[in-house]
């Protein structure tokens, strides 16, 4: 039935090197956060600078993310990616998710910290996502040194009650990288 606080499917911290591989045939159905952020799935990633850790979250190879849903930020996936953080999703599809009252019907993501890096890319599909602010299929935060990669994906009918109907970014500081390469449809 989902949870208050977040992550409907998913709730998880990776650091300190750390590892999460949500990989083959996954699949998250009508999973839901009634309160919080990430419907689907609620992910905090934080390496280290010092001890020179990267930690990681890989979602790919045929994972599902169907009719997924949160009150606040990230329909299908949330996630917080900190210093020496990466987030990589491929061959994901997301169908239907939505954010009821604020930004990202499918994915959000917030890189307010430096040194972390997001590649969204390689059949990663967006289908009917929407929400209620800005970003219907992506809402990406990009701050403080910090690099963020969408290629080879496609945004199909996804839309949002404020702006980006596909794709919201937020995009401010130096040495930030936000790059859209290949096909975005």
């Amino acid at each position: 039935k989902g949870t208050s606080s977040g992550g409907g499917g998913i709730y998880s911290v990776v650091q300190s090197a750390g590892k999460l591989l949500i990989t083959r045939n996954t699949l998250f159905s009508s999973c839901r956060s009634k309160f919080g952020n990430g419907g689907g799935m609620y992910v905090e990633i934080i390496g280290s600078l010092i001890n020179n850790q990267t930690s990681i979250v890989q979602i790919s190879n045929q994972v599902e993310f169907q009719r997924c849903f949160c009150y606040s930020d990230g329909g299908a996936v949330y996630a917080d990616v900190k210093t020496k953080g990466q987030l990589l999703i491929n061959e994901t599809l997301m169908n239907e998710c939505k954010s009821i009252s604020s930004n990202g019907g499918g994915i959000y993501t917030n890189q307010s910290t430096n040194n972390s890096f997001i590649h969204i890319s390689n059949l990663v599909e967006l289908t009917k996502c929407q929400c209620n602010l800005d970003g219907g299929g992506i809402y990406a935060i990009v701050k403080s040194s910090n690099y963020l990669m969408i290629s080879n994906i496609k945004l199909k009918l996804c839309k949002s009650t404020g702006k980006g109907g596909g794709i919201y970014a937020d995009v401010s500081g130096s040495n930030n990288t936000f790059d859209i390469t290949n096909q975005v449809q």
